[in-house]
């Protein structure tokens, strides 16, 4: 995942909507255009993609204060300086209607039909697949880097009837304090605010389970969605980047936002 953008669609049961990823990268169009709105986190220590990395090096992945609960047992604290510690494959969070959970296999088929959808991709660093067989080594390296406790990316599902929606983490970056946020939508569950919901939850984790300082995001500047996605959830911008990532060859302009942790708000 690289930024945060409004381009996932990666599940089934949910009415569609402009299908640019709702992710960081953030884009609203006002057509029917199937774009997803998706956000994307880093690689720790990894710079701005770069002409000869392949899409596969890149793993495919809508505040929350008073409303989320965390289950998964007795789960200590971490520190971002300490890598030896991290949250076991059960662990999740709850919101009031959506479940986060960690990646499984059978998540597979419903990333595939996200992809499917044209322009779901855009905002994100990775392209889309050929066969759900290109996706299995991605989740091999996304449930890695959790197990080492470098990137925390969880599949979001509907609470109710286990409806994948899509998918949300946060990763490390170079500073030890600052962690990266990254979402993507699937088209079919967007406009529904899950992905503000599963934001606020994430940010919360972030804040209190991984002693994040600061938390930031990246969305292409034709996202608006991803935007409001950050914006809702307590983000600014920082930056513009006229050569935030490279797509097809070409410049892609991405906005850098940000939320830092105050004492009174987390």
């Amino acid at each position: 995942m690289h930024g945060v953008s409004n381009a996932a669609r990666g599940g089934k049961g949910i009415l569609p909507l402009d299908h640019r990823a709702e992710a960081s990268r953030i884009h609203e169009s006002s057509d029917s255009d199937h774009r997803v709105a998706a956000c994307s986190i880093e690689s720790t220590f990894s710079k701005r993609r770069q002409p000869t990395k392949r899409p596969d090096q890149r793993e495919p992945a809508d505040s929350l204060r008073d409303n989320s609960s965390v289950t998964g047992g007795q789960i200590p604290s971490l520190t971002c300086a300490d890598r030896s510690m991290t949250f076991p494959f059960d662990f999740q969070l709850v919101t009031p209607r959506c479940r986060l959970r960690a990646p499984v296999p059978a998540d597979i088929p419903h990333i595939f039909s996200a992809t499917r959808h044209h322009g779901f991709n855009d905002g994100l660093l990775w392209d889309a697949p050929g066969s759900e067989d290109e996706l299995i080594a991605s989740e091999e390296r996304s449930r890695k880097a959790w197990r080492d406790g470098e990137r925390f990316i969880f599949s979001l599902e509907t609470k109710e009837d286990a409806l994948f929606l899509g998918r949300i983490g946060l990763g490390r970056t170079q500073d030890p304090t600052r962690w990266r946020l990254g979402f993507w939508l699937h088209p079919d569950g967007q406009g529904k605010g899950f992905m503000t919901e599963a934001a606020l939850a994430i940010i919360q984790f972030g804040f209190e389970r991984l002693g994040a300082g600061a938390i930031e995001a990246c969305h292409a500047v034709w996202n608006v969605r991803s935007r409001r996605v950050l914006e809702r959830v307590g983000m600014r911008e920082i930056e513009h980047r006229a050569h935030g990532f490279l797509k097809r060859g070409e410049w892609v302009s991405e906005v850098l936002m940000r939320i830092e942790k105050g004492p009174a708000q987390w």
